[in-house]
């Protein structure tokens, strides 16, 4: 998997399910990763960086045929700083972060009701 997807920083990488649904003989998986700095200097900028991601999976019954969509939301390397912590309630997941190269500002949202939807993603 990790080959398949999009993800921040150096190995090793850990991962949370945040959620998981089965739908119309798909099985969805929405999992927080986050992983150490890729920078090599500990004490630059952004050595201490835990940089972090949304994966998106959605996969048949037997888990052989998957699609992966990556998301990243913190990240001082990739400059991406998470605004407030990520809320989850009802089945719902809500991420606001800001690409502080471009001051944009982004909010990430998943519903488990409509895992087919995957993560959506709409500039503020």
């Amino acid at each position: 998997m990790e080959q398949e997807a999009d993800l921040p920083g150096n190995p090793p990488h850990r991962y949370r399910i945040l959620f998981t649904a089965v739908k119309e003989k798909q099985v969805y998986l929405l999992v927080r990763v986050c992983s150490r700095s890729p920078m090599s200097n500990p004490m630059g900028p952004c050595g201490g960086d835990q940089p972090c991601a949304l994966l998106w999976i959605k996969a048949d019954e037997t888990l052989g045929h998957r699609e992966i969509t990556s998301e990243i939301f913190a990240s001082c390397s990739y400059n991406y700083n998470q605004i407030g912590k990520a809320r989850v309630a009802g089945g719902k997941l809500v991420i606001v972060y800001e690409t502080t190269s471009e001051n944009v500002k982004t909010k990430l949202t998943y519903d488990n009701a409509h895992p087919e939807r995957g993560i959506q993603k709409k500039q503020l």
